[in-house]
């Protein structure tokens, strides 16, 4: 004895999960990615790695061709550029001028404020 309720509830849904997730990942990723700067090195490794695993995910679910084409074309495309982030910020570290001493920031407000 079957409800039409309980089958609409429980039929097999089409939608890709991989799809789904990519997309939640890359826009972890990018929260992770303009925080960074401010949360450190853990937030950077979070965001790497959702980046990472969400690029694969959107890569897996278009080669599935299944629903969701768009999520995972999306989720591709924010991973791609958190990846990039990622780059960029580890190379303005190897440079060092990302890393800015609390004496330098120290001395840049106090001449900032003899401006004003």
């Amino acid at each position: 004895m079957s409800t039409p309720f309980l089958e609409e509830l429980f039929k097999k849904d089409d939608s890709n999960g991989f799809a789904v997730a990519s997309m939640v990942l890359g826009i972890v990723s990018l929260v992770c990615a303009m925080s960074c700067c401010c949360m450190g090195l853990i937030c950077c490794f979070f965001m790497v790695l959702s980046a990472v695993v969400g690029l694969v995910l959107g890569i897996i679910s278009l080669l599935q061709h299944k629903d969701g084409f768009n999520m995972a074309v999306a989720g591709v495309i924010m991973c791609s550029i958190s990846i990039v982030l990622a780059i960029m910020l580890v190379v303005l570290m190897m440079i060092g001028n990302f890393s800015i001493s609390s004496e330098q920031l120290r001395r840049f407000f106090r001449q900032s404020n003899n401006y004003v």
